[in-house]
């Protein structure tokens, strides 16, 4: 993994141990560096991050979606 991790850090530009904190849930990311990974990768920032609504925001009618 650590090749995978260093070539996306490069192409992203972000730490590699940054993306290895990122990964092992040492630390959470900004919306810049989900952006820059994402762009390496092909994803949109809606994509890589789910909001999932909790029982009484769902049924209060507060959320949208």
């Amino acid at each position: 993994m650590g090749g995978l991790v260093r070539e996306l850090g490069r192409e992203a530009h972000v730490d590699e141990g940054t993306l290895c904190d990122l990964f092992a849930g040492r630390r959470r990311p900004t919306f810049g560096t989900l952006r820059a990974i994402g762009c390496v990768l092909g994803l949109s920032l809606k994509e890589m991050i789910c909001f999932e609504l909790t029982e009484t925001v769902a049924s209060s009618g507060g959320g949208s979606a």
